[in-house]
């Protein structure tokens, strides 16, 4: 593993030595379905690898509400840190590769491109109008705002988190899915004996709660932007 990834806990090192060496589109698959609060390491890892695809990057950028980011960027939280890094990249031409068709977090039915991801970057871009961009920290990147790629995401079963137990396991480990909490996100050590307490159905961390009562932007596998070639 890359010496400055060392570090991270047992769960993020399980996912990132699991990823290592995949395709693009097995990393864009599972970086739409994990916990934000549990896995900040392995998105920074995935966000960072050569041939990631834009649309891994457009969704990671989308699912921050980077509205909100933009519009109390004052505050330094570790998102904004994260959007920070991301855009300098995009900016720079990082994303080289875009195959995967990205139409927005959640397009409707009957939508191809989620209008409400459209609607925030006209907000993200009014904002910077209004208050001049050369003050802000960033502005909105054009080449993260939908539609763009031409094919689906093409992922095998044993990369499938509905298929895969093993993968079903290294989701659990990071508090996505039916899985168990991980022990240190329970703020302490569990008593010998004692079992961990189950986890909901797609855990809700910190940051979800602070975004409760507004409109998810959280992808999953049954996504037609995430629907497996044949499916």
């Amino acid at each position: 593993m890359d010496g400055k990834f060392e570090s991270y806990d047992a769960e993020q090192r399980a996912m990132i030595d699991w990823l290592t060496g995949r395709s693009p589109d097995a990393r864009h698959a599972i970086a739409q379905d994990l916990n934000f609060d549990f896995a900040e390491d392995v998105f920074e890892w995935i966000l960072t690898q050569p041939d990631c695809d834009l649309a891994t990057a457009a969704s990671y950028f989308w699912r921050t509400e980077p509205f909100d980011l933009l519009e109390n960027s004052a505050y330094r939280s570790e998102d904004s840190m994260t959007v920070q890094r991301l855009i300098d990249r995009v900016n720079a031409g990082f994303y080289s590769r875009s195959e995967i068709f990205y139409g927005g977090q959640e397009p409707r039915e009957g939508e191809e491109v989620d209008s409400s991801t459209l609607e925030e970057a006209e907000l993200l871009r009014e904002f910077a109008h209004d208050h001049k961009a050369s003050n802000l920290p960033w502005t909105l990147p054009e080449a993260l705002v939908p539609p763009f790629g031409h094919r689906a995401v093409r992922i095998s079963d044993e990369e499938d988190p509905d298929k895969s137990e093993e993968l079903r396991k290294l989701f659990a480990g990071l508090g996505t899915g039916s899985g168990l909490i991980p022990a240190e996100a329970m703020g302490a050590d569990q008593p010998p004996g004692k079992m961990p307490q189950p986890a909901q159905q797609f855990t809700v961390g910190k940051k979800q709660q602070r975004r409760a009562g507004r409109l998810s932007r959280r992808s999953t596998f049954t996504s037609h932007s995430l629907r497996r070639d044949g499916d």
